[in-house]
This record gives C-alpha cells, sequence and structure tokens, in this order.
C-alpha cells in the first residue's frame, strides 16, 4: 500500500475493533475501523482494490449478505482473498466444521462462483504446519469480481 492508500479494517465486534485501534496507536491514519453488522460488512461502494478475510470466512452466517456487500465494495477486477483452517475430516457438515471453526475449500469456491466471482487461485495448503501431535493447514482461495 502506497502512502495515499487506505485500509478499512471491518469487524462485528466493537471490542475487537477497539483493540485495533489500540494496538495501531498513533498509526491509524491510513487505516479506518468499520463496525460491520453479521449480515452488512458497510464497505464504502465500489472504490476497493481488494478486500482480505482471514481466518473468518467460517464465522459467516449471513455468508450470502455478506458476499453481496463484499462484491458492492470492489471495484470491476476486484480481487477478493479468503485464507481460513482446513478441517482434518471433509465428511462433515459445513455447519460441524464451521463449529470446529475451519471450512473445507470446496464450500468457499462453490460460494464464490454462485456470486459470479471468478477463481483466480486455489492454494488447498497455502499455511502447513506440523507439530508432534497435530498439522495445521489453512488455504487460500482468491476470485476476481468480474468486469462487465
Amino acid at each position: 500500500m502506497g502512502p495515499g492508500g487506505r485500509v478499512f479494517a471491518a469487524d462485528i465486534s466493537e471490542r475487537a475493533l477497539q483493540s485495533l485501534g489500540e494496538a495501531l496507536g498513533d498509526s491509524t491514519g491510513q487505516v479506518e475501523l468499520v463496525l460491520s453488522e453479521a449480515d452488512d460488512p458497510r464497505l464504502p461502494y465500489g472504490t476497493l482494490d481488494a478486500v482480505i478475510v482471514v481466518n473468518a470466512y467460517h464465522e459467516f452466517v449471513e455468508r450470502v449478505a455478506v458476499l453481496d456487500g463484499v462484491k458492492r465494495a470492489l471495484k470491476p477486477g476486484g480481487l477478493l482473498v479468503i485464507v481460513d483452517a482446513a478441517p482434518s475430516d471433509t465428511v462433515l457438515t459445513r455447519r460441524e466444521q464451521a463449529q470446529n471453526h475451519t471450512l473445507a475449500p470446496a464450500f468457499a469456491r462453490d460460494d464464490l462462483e454462485a456470486h459470479g466471482f471468478e477463481i483466480v487461485s486455489v492454494q488447498p495448503e497455502f499455511v502447513l504446519h506440523k507439530h508432534d501431535t497435530h498439522t495445521h493447514r489453512q488455504w487460500l482461495i482468491s476470485a476476481r469480481k468480474r468486469i462487465r
């Protein structure tokens, strides 16, 4: 991000935004904190080059409405990047995976394609940390808002 760039940090938790604001301190000049709703990210219309969702997509109960809001906020050709934790068992239902704070990338990919996003890349093992007792995997999907 260049000197004239801006970041919109959106969350439905006022407490999380307050903590972020405190952590940023005086360097919040290029960061605008946005209190979102469960069904509306409340991002500015048609102005964003990219939206990044990290470790939160599995939490979206109103994902259709949120994806609509993201799509409205992106410029034509803008990117949506989602990073989330992969489940150890993809046989579980979407709800069961979400309760475990995970989600199979196929669910997100289907959601994005249903919303008219063009999938740019899928990285099923974007992050892979092997520990003695378990393996932590995160996937990444990037998708582009289509240019009409």
